[in-house]
């Protein structure tokens, strides 16, 4: 769900995101919003500028505004994330 994309009245984006296990997202850097990156399946450690969070279903990171960030997918299972971006970009 993206507002720019679709009218839906919102001022935030969602995106499901699953990264294959021992699979690593692309590092990127959002300058003005910050993103919630919460995991609804698997483990994984979500980086940001030099600190690293293990997280598992259930939890939710805060990724500040202007981090470089990206999610790295560990154990058996497939990393599975709802990644929330506010205000959307």
């Amino acid at each position: 769900m993206h507002p720019a994309r679709e009218d839906l009245g919102i001022s935030y984006s969602i995106a499901y995101a699953i990264l294959k296990t021992e699979t690593v997202s692309k590092p990127h850097t959002l300058r003005e919003p910050s993103e919630v990156y919460f995991v609804l399946e698997g483990k994984g450690i979500i980086h940001m500028t030099g600190e690293a969070s293990m997280a598992g279903p259930g939890q939710a990171v805060l990724i500040p505004p202007g981090c470089e960030q990206y999610a790295e997918a560990m154990g058996t299972e497939d990393f599975k994330l709802l990644c929330i971006v506010y205000p959307f970009q």
